[in-house]
């Protein structure tokens, strides 16, 4: 029995549309793959940066701290030379009108 052409060229084309179909399925489950990919190293990073971030804020606070720790030293410094009287061992009153 002889297969009609039509039939032939029929078959051949289902024949590469489903292998066009497979390398589709293919190509699509490697992009996926790669989006994932992509996706982890963003996350990676991302997680970089904020610990990056996380340590410079946490410095930054440390070195407020340090420079409010020196502010009130002067401060102290400067009230402790100005307003205490060490001959009587008492304060001084802040007005020098006041005896």
């Amino acid at each position: 029995m002889l297969i009609a052409p039509h039939i032939i060229i029929i078959t051949r084309l289902l024949k590469k549309l489903d292998y066009a179909s497979e390398q589709v399925k293919i190509a699509m489950h490697q992009a996926k793959a790669l989006v994932e990919q992509s996706k982890q190293r963003w996350i990676k990073q991302r997680q970089k940066v904020q610990a990056v971030e996380m340590l410079t804020a946490k410095r930054n606070s440390v070195l407020i701290k340090k420079k409010v720790r020196k502010s009130k030293a002067c401060l102290m410094k400067y009230l402790h030379n100005n307003f205490y009287d060490e001959d009587h061992n008492s304060h001084r009153l802040l007005s020098p009108f006041i005896f």
